[in-house]
C-alpha cells in the first residue's frame, strides 16, 4: 500500500478527524471525480465526539488502502479552527462553586450510610450552569474514584394519569390509593402526580408509588399513563468527612482533564507541522522500540509521508539517502492559548466586573472564560 499523507497549510480544515467526517469527505470528492481515491478530512466535518484524535489520524491510510491500491490521505490544517477546539475543552470544565454545591446536593446535611438520596440531571445542570457530560463525570469519579455512591435505578419523577372515558365503571379506591392521590393535582382530562412530592408526604417509596400507579391503570381506575423528568438516584456508601475538600479533589480532577483535550490538540498540531517523518513520528508514538527503530533506519525516510515525498523533490535524482530525515530539527506548529487584549469582550468585561452576572469572583477561570466568550 501507497499511502501518502500531504500537508497543506491554511487549508479549510484541521487535522481533527473522526471515521465520520472521512466519510463525508470522500463523498463530496468522490462527486466531483468519481475516479479519485483521494481521502480528505477536514475539522469543518468532524464528529464533536472525537476531538482531538492522533489515532484517527493514523488509521486514516489504512482505511486508504484497504483495496490494496495506492491511494492518498489528505489532512487538512486549519489553525483558526484551534480556538474553537480549545473553548470545547475550556467550556466542559465545572466552576469550583458548582463542584461545591454538587457536593452539596448529594451528600445533604444529615445523611447517612446507606440512604438513598436523588436528583434531576436536568435542573442540577441548569442550575450549576454547567453541561450534562461534565456533572455525570463528577457522579462517576464519587462512585468510581471515591467509593462515595453507588448509582442505583433512575425512575421518572413526573406521572400523568389519563382518565377513563365517560360511562366507564368506577373502581372502589382503597384508603392508601387515596392518600397517595391526595398528593397529585387533578384537571378535568388528566390526574398530574410529582413522585418525589407523593413520597414525601406519605410512607410510600419511589418503587411503591409507580407500581401503585400500574396497578390503578391496570384496574382501569385511569385509561392510561406517560411519564417524564427523569431522576437519578444514589446510594450513600460512605460520607466524606470534608465536603470541601471532596469538592476541591473534584474540581482538580476536572481541571486536569481540560489540559489532557488541549494536550491531544497540541499533539496533532505538532504532528501535522513537524519536518520530520511523520511516519517514524507515529511509530514512536504508537509503536514498540523496535518498530520506530525500525523506521528511522529506512534509507530516505518511510518514502511515503508528505515529509518524506517533498525531501525527495527537493533533492532530485540520487539527491541525498535520507539519513538525517528523522534528526532535522522539528518546527511544531506553536499556537498561543492565551487570549489576548482583542479577545476580550469589551461589553462582557464590563459586566464581570461589575459583577452584574452573578459569576463567581472567587473562580479567576470562569470569569476569564466568560469575558472571552466562552460558555
Amino acid at each position: 500500500m501507497d499511502a501518502r499523507v500531504s500537508q497543506e497549510m491554511g487549508g479549510s480544515g484541521c487535522a481533527l478527524n473522526c471515521p465520520v467526517s472521512l466519510r463525508r469527505a470522500t463523498r463530496r470528492r468522490q462527486a466531483t471525480d468519481p475516479g479519485d481515491a483521494t481521502l480528505v478530512a477536514s475539522s469543518r466535518d468532524s464528529c464533536l465526539a472525537c476531538l482531538f484524535p492522533l489515532p484517527f489520524v493514523t488509521a486514516l491510510p489504512r482505511r486508504a488502502g484497504r483495496d490494496g491500491k495506492p491511494s492518498t490521505a489528505e489532512m487538512l490544517l486549519c489553525t483558526d479552527d484551534v480556538p474553537m477546539l480549545e473553548g470545547f475543552a475550556y467550556g466542559s470544565t465545572p466552576s469550583a462553586a458548582a463542584v461545591r454545591a454538587l457536593v452539596a446536593a448529594v451528600f445533604p446535611p444529615g445523611v447517612e450510610p446507606g440512604a438513598t438520596v436523588d436528583l434531576s440531571l436536568y435542573d442540577t445542570c441548569v442550575e450549576l450552569d454547567t453541561k450534562d457530560t461534565t456533572v455525570n463525570q463528577l457522579l462517576a469519579s464519587m462512585d468510581l474514584n471515591g467509593g462515595y455512591v453507588r448509582e442505583g435505578t433512575p425512575f421518572f419523577d413526573e406521572v400523568t394519569l389519563v382518565h377513563p372515558p365517560a360511562g366507564a365503571p368506577k373502581v372502589r379506591l382503597s384508603s392508601a390509593d387515596t392518600a397517595l392521590l391526595a398528593t397529585a393535582t387533578i384537571k378535568r382530562t388528566n390526574t398530574y402526580l410529582n413522585v418525589t412530592k407523593a413520597t414525601e408526604a406519605t410512607a410510600f417509596t419511589v418503587d411503591e408509588v409507580h407500581r401503585r400507579v400500574n396497578a390503578l391503570v391496570a384496574a382501569g381506575a385511569y385509561a392510561s399513563t406517560t411519564v417524564r423528568k427523569v431522576r437519578s438516584r444514589f446510594r450513600i456508601i460512605r460520607v466524606p468527612d470534608d465536603p470541601d475538600a471532596l469538592a476541591r479533589r473534584l474540581h482538580a480532577g476536572a481541571v486536569e482533564r481540560e489540559q489532557r483535550e488541549i494536550a491531544r490538540c497540541a499533539d496533532v498540531m505538532a504532528f501535522a507541522a513537524a519536518k520530520t517523518c511523520m511516519t517514524a513520528a507515529l511509530a514512536r508514538r504508537f509503536g514498540s522500540a523496535a518498530e520506530a527503530a525500525a523506521v528511522a533506519a529506512m534509507p530516505g525516510g518511510c518514502g511515503h509521508c508528505g515529509v518524506c515525498l517533498e525531501r525527495s523533490r527537493q533533492a532530485g535524482p540520487g539527491g541525498g539517502d535520507g539519513a538525517t530525515v528523522d534528526a532535522a530539527p522539528s518546527t511544531p506548529l506553536v499556537v498561543s492559548t492565551q487570549p489576548s487584549a482583542a479577545d476580550v469582550d469589551e461589553r462582557r468585561w464590563a459586566l464581570v466586573t461589575a459583577d452584574a452576572v452573578g459569576v463567581p469572583r472567587d473562580d479567576p477561570s470562569l470569569l476569564a472564560r466568560f469575558a472571552c466568550g466562552i460558555s
